[in-house]
């Protein structure tokens, strides 16, 4: 991207964060508004900014590596400055490399005023004094606990201290494709409720059997029953439906996946490719991912967050597409990543950053992220605004989602959690590739992921 040094003219008493320009994309959007307009949108959704008196002029930055458009930022960003037109909003998209300008801009003392942040690493900055505390404003703008799903308030608290709310959740399913079912003959689970009768891992690979074909009779199998590698989530998400731990144990201290129950959940992942062949080859999946296999109709199951919403209403059109449940074993827990947000330490204008995140987790900027069906929203009667957006489209299940968030889970926050997965990883794909055995691979790694986590 150019570097964009163009000055504007700006009202008196304008104030930025930083003089030093920002490689940019720049979204500055006047427009009028009443005082009574600004407080009724930001308190729609139970959170309000401060009064537009109390906010000077000022160039606020928000710096996000997802794509603006296809997230909706844009749209929230321009409806904002309509609300609270003395403050502009810098969109600044990075989409390489954000964590590292992320940490560059923060040593220069130049961060963006508002901030995505992966939400793994929200109580670790938090600890380090990287981020700024948000509980003064939480207190004074009366935001309750109780309107929030529980993972959404909880995760992003460290020390006691609440750093990064989060505008969305975008939980995993099984996108399903309803056209090869019904050719196969086989029976969709229940698709009313979340906690559904039956549908056992047995029953899922029962199913993904007869899922599984060589439609042009050469030899090879070109339709597949399932594929549950698409989103790294299944690591922690078949261990914890199987009653064991994610990929840390409670205390965060030591690799959860190292546990019996969790051991055995990876297994029962490869074995779909290594045992029972209803499961592309890891490799072949390192080719042709399983998006583009379910989108081509050539993968009856898949496991995928929301963000896939979005790609299959665009792309999966030549069939009929749905979600269900997850196959339960011992339970049936969802799980999935949290769109995570902060106002970093050392920034000018936080009040003007909290007015925005305020305004972000309100209804009418969760009407637009809602509409997109990346994510849900973060507050339990906000729910029925990412129903309502995707009315008429796929999924015709939409509400299942919503029903996923209840008992969405998160695994602690770990220190040195990358570093961690960095040992591991690379390791368990021999397993994946059917050369060594799940439980040997988990073995050989483990002392090393557990001095790693312990940070010895």
């Amino acid at each position: 991207m150019e570097r964009d040094t163009e000055t504007m003219d700006r009202p008196a008493g304008w104030t930025r964060a930083a003089a030093s320009p920002r490689t940019r994309r720049a979204l500055l959007v006047g427009g009028a508004a009443s005082a009574s307009l600004v407080l009724a949108s930001c308190q729609a959704g139970g959170a309000g900014a401060p009064p537009p008196a109390a906010l000077q002029p000022a160039e606020l930055s928000f710096m996000v590596s997802v794509n603006p458009q296809d997230f909706g930022h844009d749209r929230v960003v321009d409806q904002f400055q309509k609300a609270l037109p003395q403050v502009k909003v810098e969109l600044v998209h990075t989409p390489q490399n954000y964590d590292q300008k992320w940490d560059s801009m923060l040593a220069a003392g130049t961060p963006a005023e508002v901030t995505q942040i992966n939400d793994d690493f929200v109580p670790s900055h938090g600890r380090k004094g990287l981020l700024r505390a948000l509980d003064p404003y939480v207190t004074r703008d009366k935001i309750r606990k109780s309107d929030f799903y529980d993972l959404f308030w909880s995760f992003p608290v460290a020390d006691g201290k609440w750093f990064a709310p989060a505008l969305g959740f975008r939980p995993s399913l099984l996108y399903v494709n309803v056209d090869l079912f019904q050719r196969a003959g086989v029976a969709l689970p229940a698709q009313d409720k979340w906690e559904v009768p039956g549908w056992t891992w047995d029953d899922f690979l029962a199913a993904a059997r007869k899922l599984t074909a060589d439609t042009d009779g050469d030899g090879k199998i070109d339709q597949w029953g399932a594929s549950l590698y698409h989103d790294t989530i299944f690591e922690s998400l078949w261990s914890w439906n199987n009653g064991g731990p994610g990929w840390w144990t409670d205390d965060a201290l030591r690799l959860g996946l190292a546990e019996p129950k969790a051991t055995e959940a990876v297994e029962w992942v490869v074995d779909l490719t290594c045992r029972h062949q209803v499961q592309p080859p890891w490799d072949d999946l390192r080719q042709t991912n399983a998006a583009t296999l379910f989108q081509t109709g050539k993968l009856a199951m898949m496991l995928s967050a929301t963000p896939s919403v979005p790609t299959f209403r665009q792309r999966a059109t030549g069939f009929t597409w749905d979600v269900i449940p997850y196959p339960r074993r011992a339970a049936r827990v969802s799980s999935g990543g949290l769109s995570t947000y902060c106002i970093p330490a050392g920034t000018k204008l936080p009040d003007h950053g909290w007015a925005f995140l305020s305004y972000a987790i309100g209804d009418e900027a969760q009407k637009v992220y809602s509409g997109g069906g990346g994510m849900l929203p973060p507050r339990i009667p906000q729910g029925k605004l990412y129903v309502e957006a995707g009315a008429g489209k796929p999924p015709g299940h939409a509400a299942l989602f919503v029903e996923a968030m209840k008992l969405g889970r998160k695994s602690p926050a770990a220190q040195n959690a990358d570093a961690a997965r960095r040992a591991y990883r690379p390791a368990l794909e021999e397993a994946y590739r059917c050369q060594k055995p799940v439980r040997q691979v988990i073995q050989e790694v483990t002392r090393q992921v557990n001095a790693i986590l312990s940070g010895r």
